[in-house]
């Protein structure tokens, strides 16, 4: 009973316990479960809430990244694309971020495409701040392994594409032509190959031909700058120089120590500052290696603009063959500094084709000049007393060439240094201007004489340096300071000047294209040796043996040469072909020009001033040629074609001072038979007595004046020179008509060196020669004398001194040229008949005098003996050599 107690009581209090922790339970447990319950729902909701919010932000640093990369912010846009990608990671378990995931994905790659704008724009217009930014964010992107390979092609399409775009523009209509740059809009996706490029050259109008060059040249020029700043903005970076343009806030350099921190892996971007200098020093040695291939992608792009070029050639004006030469000579000198590379390719292009313009060029100049030989007056060209080279357009290109020679002195004074530095001047420097692709404004090619004469030949302008024109004006020039003509200007026909701008074009040419260098130099020795032998014939003796033989051997020859090589008569084979050039109409109307002048003092003033003013215009071409053109010359020639000019100079230049020399006895045996005709007129008889032979009448003084060298001779020959009783005591009758003739001749020649402003040198040449004239004749008319009394020789010899004196005082010129053969000759009448050959013989007779003089002498030796006299003129004969029939 007591155990079922006890059972009962632990059952009651179990039963009560249990109650009481039931009540204990629903009044304290659940509520704290309910409180932990509802707070682990709370945190979860907060992780939710974290997670979504952060796909946000995902989501927005999206979009964000998207307008960084517009914008070109790429540090920017990398740091934002990076931490999203993190983001991504960790909630790569919800499908919501796979959409994310492929636009993070799609963003990288457009970082990639805009850097790689980047460059793209960097080809052809390079900005050091924009480059730096895109060699950081290569840098930050681990991808600068690619950057020189896509540099590289690049640069390639971009010379292809550029080359496409400029050649399109200009195969526009003409109203567009003039906007070249509006050409970004045309489609030049038919132009991926060469072949395309090629037909596309092909259909530029020949108009377009010279700016479409000039412009290509210009945007490879850009091109090539862009691509020099590149390789030498990686060397400064190699170099450890500052990077510029590239600054960084705080935060940029708090997350870039945190990047360098945390980038233990191979794989990550490279910070090492020794690893990045190798990078940029690698990446400039790739770019320096590359220049060659650079080049000979714009080579492949200039040559078949050249090409074409090349065909249409020989319709081009100087003026554009030159603009082109100037262009490609421009282009290869960029070359040669950028690659090092001489361009022979693009020179040879041209070379055959301008070979051909060059020679229908050279002529069509010489049939102009012959026109203008033809149609020349011989009157003064006024230019100013300061005339220049560099006044005439065609030697503007060789302003640093004169200016260099006329700053020789200054430059002796500096140093050494400055010299060379000026000297080595180089394209690729800042601030990277170049003017080698202008096309200047040329005048038209073609003028006439007036047009040269009224606007070519202006003054030059107080800006342009000015070449001394204090040089000799010939070779014989002893006098020149003492000019009577201080301030006048050179004496030029408006031909000389035409002249001088032809040299000025073939040295252009030689200048611009060397390859035909020699062939060009070729051409002006023709132009020279035609102007040489049109003043020759027109002023000098005409090419016939008979009037030659007082010329110099050099000046024969050279006639000669000429005749033979160089000119023939208009309707010849040889000139219908092209071999030679035609002789002007002007020196086969020479005889009917002179039997045409009228005998008064004006026509043969007017006569003296057209040989003074031809004569010295050439003798001022060849002056100028010797002393100022021919060291341009030699730098234009090759090494190996320098004996051109020596040739040049010894056969042509020093010819045509002997021109000079030689031409003063043809105006004498002009002048001089008018003139003593004229006197004879006024004086009616000479010598006391009726000269038959030589009075003329007025009516025949004013039709025509007596043959040439017939007048004195007739005036000596008519003089009785046996009936003389005395010895001489005074001149003789005749004497008085050629003393007035030679006065008249002196204030003619004065008045007219006077008008025109000649040199002393100019003057005394042209006394020179009628003194020798004089002489000739003079000794030409006693040898006619076959019967002389020893009274009779003594008063010939007076005579010679009488008119001796008179030249010696009106001239200057001491002594009396051939004084002494006339002298020797009058005193050979008194040689022994018993000694007539050992005299003819010891003597040397027979190169003083001509086999007629000697004849003549042999007659007053004889006395009136005919045996005598016949043995006498038999051993004259036997001295000379029988002239072939």
């Amino acid at each position: 009973m007591k155990l079922q107690e006890l059972n009962r009581d632990a059952y009651l209090q179990c039963k009560e316990a249990r109650s009481s922790l039931e009540a204990l339970s629903r009044g304290l447990v659940e509520p704290h479960f309910l409180v932990l319950r509802n707070h682990g729902r709370c945190l979860r909701l907060k992780k939710v809430m974290e997670i979504l919010r952060r796909i946000r932000t995902l989501k927005e640093s999206a979009a964000q990244l998207d307008k960084l990369i517009d914008n070109g912010e790429f540090l920017a846009a990398i740091r934002l694309h990076r931490g999203s990608l993190l983001v991504t990671e960790d909630f790569r378990m919800f499908r919501c971020v796979d959409s994310l995931q492929h636009r993070l994905r799609a963003a990288h790659l457009r970082i990639d495409d805009a850097l790689d704008t980047v460059l793209a724009k960097s080809c052809e217009n390079f900005d050091p701040q924009l480059y730096a930014i895109a060699q950081e964010a290569y840098e930050r992107l681990g991808s600068t392994q690619t950057t020189v390979a896509q540099l590289q092609l690049h640069y390639t399409t971009a010379i292809h594409i550029r080359a496409a775009r400029v050649v399109a523009s200009f195969i526009r209509p003409i109203a567009d032509a003039a906007s070249p740059g509006s050409a970004e809009d045309l489609d030049v996706s038919d132009c991926q190959t060469l072949a395309d490029y090629e037909k596309l050259c092909k259909r530029l109008p020949e108009e377009a031909l010279v700016p479409c060059l000039a412009t290509l040249c210009k945007s490879i020029w850009n091109i090539l700058v862009c691509y020099h700043c590149t390789a030498l903005w990686h060397d400064n970076e190699a170099n450890g120089h500052v990077r510029s343009g590239c600054p960084k806030d705080s935060s940029e350099e708090e997350l870039l120590a945190e990047e360098r921190a945390n980038s233990s892996d191979s794989s990550g971007p490279i910070f090492n500052a020794d690893i990045t200098r190798q990078w940029h020093g690698y990446v400039t040695s790739k770019l320096s290696s590359n220049r060659g291939r650079i080049w000979m992608d714009i080579s492949s792009r200039v040559r078949p603009l050249l090409g074409t070029i090349a065909e249409h050639a020989q319709g081009m004006t100087f003026e554009a063959i030159a603009a082109v030469l100037n262009i490609v000579n421009g282009l290869a000198r960029v070359g040669e500094e950028f690659a090092g590379h001489v361009s022979s390719d693009l020179l040879e292009v041209l070379r055959n084709s301008i070979q051909k313009f060059f020679v229908g060029f050279h002529k069509k100049h010489m049939e102009r000049l012959r026109l203008f030989l033809d149609n020349e007056t011989w009157e003064l060209c006024p230019v100013s007393a300061n005339f220049t080279l560099l006044d005439l357009h065609e030697f503007h290109h060789f302003f640093k060439t004169f200016h260099r020679r006329a700053s020789t002195n200054i430059c002796a004074n500096e140093t050494d240094e400055m010299c060379r530095r000026s000297a080595s001047e180089r394209l690729f420097r800042e601030p990277f201007t170049c003017h080698l692709f202008d096309i200047e404004d040329v005048p038209d090619s073609v003028r006439t004489p007036v047009d040269i004469a009224a606007g070519s030949v202006a003054s030059s302008s107080p800006g342009s340096p000015t070449l001394n024109r204090k040089v000799s004006l010939g070779r014989h020039d002893k006098s020149a300071t003492d000019s009577e003509s201080g301030e006048s200007g050179p004496i030029l026909a408006s031909t000389t000047i035409e002249v001088l701008r032809l040299i000025g074009r073939y040295m252009q040419m030689m200048q611009l294209l060397k390859p035909i260098a020699s062939e060009v130099m070729h051409c002006i020795g023709q132009l020279f040796d035609y102007y040489l032998f049109v003043i020759h014939n027109l002023f000098g003796s005409l090419n016939t043996s008979g009037q030659t033989a007082h010329l110099p051997d050099r000046l024969q020859k050279t006639i000669a040469r000429i005749s033979a090589r160089l000119v023939a008569s208009a309707k010849s084979p040889v000139v219908i072909n092209g071999t030679r050039f035609a002789v002007p109409d002007c020196i086969a109307n020479r005889h009917k020009e002179e039997s045409l002048q009228s005998s008064d003092l004006q026509n043969i003033s007017e006569i003296i001033q057209r040989h003074i003013v031809g004569i010295e215009s050439l003798v001022f071409l060849a002056t100028v040629l010797e002393t100022q053109l021919l060291s341009s010359l030699h730098e234009c020639l090759p090494d190996s074609k320098h004996g051109l000019l020596v040739v040049f100079k010894e056969q042509s230049i020093v010819t045509a001072f002997e021109v000079r020399d030689s031409a003063g006895f043809e105006l004498a045996s002009k002048v001089f038979p008018p003139l003593l005709s004229i006197t004879l007129n006024q004086n009616g008889t000479s010598n006391g007595n009726s000269v038959k032979a030589t009075k003329t009448t007025p009516e025949s003084a004013t039709s025509s004046p007596p043959p040439s060298q017939t007048i004195l001779r007739q005036l000596i020959a008519s003089r009785d020179w046996v009936a003389q009783d005395a010895v001489a005591t005074k001149p003789s009758a005749y004497l008085t008509v050629l003393s007035t003739a030679i006065r008249r001749f002196a204030d003619l020649l004065t008045s007219a060196v006077r008008h025109l402003g000649a040199t002393p040198a100019a003057r005394t040449a042209v006394w020179r020669g009628t003194l020798h004239w004089l002489s000739s004749e003079l000794l030409e008319g006693i040898a006619t004398v076959n019967e002389c009394s020893e009274e009779g020789r003594s008063q010939m010899l007076l005579d010679v001194q009488s008119t001796a004196l008179l030249c010696e005082s009106e001239s200057g010129i001491r002594p009396f040229v051939n004084l002494d053969f006339l002298v020797d000759y009058i005193q050979a009448f008194y040689v022994p008949i018993r000694e007539w050959e050992a005299w003819l013989m010891s003597q040397d007779v027979t190169k003083r005098y001509s086999q007629h003089q000697l004849t003549g002498l042999a007659s007053c030796l004889s006395r009136g003996d005919r045996k005598t006299r016949q043995r006498l003129i038999n051993i004259v004969n036997q001295m000379y050599p029988k002239k072939p029939v």
